[in-house]
């Protein structure tokens, strides 16, 4: 009657090891490999349009990630600009996009902002997500770039969290 117990443990155990690896195989593709939301010509000429509204311009950068992938994002700035910069970041399969309404917030306060697509996101390079192993050393290239130019006195991250 023992044995009989010990191998129906041993026989669940290696059952639902093999079923969470299996889950976990085809669980990872799905979160690594996000569903891409392209960034259309509609949505670029709605945010143009929207920038053109506020006074602000925008200029398109191509920043190369430390392990040589391509991101691609605007920095954009509004008139008059207080100097400050905000890094805008966009959620799982969004693109920068997704941040249009924060940005056109903050660019009415006098902030520029850099919106830039996460890699494996939108116009970036980039085969898999890594949700923030990878990207806080992207986010570390996009911090200098609007150093290069112009003054950049807060760096921030904005969330938006809904409450019920």
């Amino acid at each position: 009657m023992r044995r009989i117990v010990c191998v129906v443990i041993v026989a669940i155990t290696m059952l639902a090891s093999l079923c969470s690896a299996v889950a976990g195989v085809m669980l990872g593709g799905v979160v690594l490999h996000p569903v891409l939301r392209p960034l259309t010509p509609t949505m670029v000429e709605r945010s143009y349009r929207a920038f053109q509204q506020l006074g602000a311009t925008e200029d398109d950068f191509v920043v190369r990630a430390p392990d040589g992938i391509v991101l691609r994002g605007w920095k954009v700035r509004p008139r008059p600009a207080n100097g400050d910069w905000i890094l805008l970041f966009h959620g799982r399969s969004d693109n920068r996009m997704g941040m249009l309404g924060q940005a056109e917030l903050l660019l009415r306060h006098g902030y520029s902002v850099v919106m830039m697509d996460s890699r494996a996101h939108g116009e970036s390079g980039g085969a898999m997500a890594t949700y923030g192993w990878l990207e806080r050393l992207d986010s570390h290239e996009d911090a200098k770039r609007p150093k290069r130019k112009q003054k950049a006195g807060l760096f921030g991250f904005v969330r938006v969290h809904r409450r019920c």
